[in-house]
């Protein structure tokens, strides 16, 4: 009896362990789908001309303001950004998970 009551605890861990493997992996999605959406959210300061800054929290492109514009792109700032929104994702995945059960 022992040892199918660890079979069945063995089971359980795995399905919470692909639980939140589940979890982790669609907030990296709404991470990311967040943050390629800011890019096109303009966020330039007040003040400043010559160029649109896109992206929030932190600006990750730069389209000058030329008649004809080549993007900049900031790799480590949108990486960043991935994160900020991964985090916030991850918590209310996880406070949606806790009010339900």
């Amino acid at each position: 009896m022992d040892r199918l009551e660890e079979n069945l605890n063995t089971s359980s861990r795995i399905t919470t362990r692909g639980d939140l493997v589940k979890e982790v992996v669609y907030a990296l999605i709404v991470g990311v789908v967040i943050t390629l959406i800011t890019g096109f959210v303009s966020n330039t300061p007040s003040g400043l001309v010559g160029a649109v800054h896109y992206g929030f929290p932190l600006v990750w492109r730069i389209v000058p303001v030329v008649p004809e514009p080549e993007a900049s792109y900031d790799l480590v700032k949108f990486v960043v950004d991935v994160v900020f929104w991964f985090v916030i994702a991850a918590v209310i995945i996880f406070l949606v998970k806790k009010i339900k059960s």
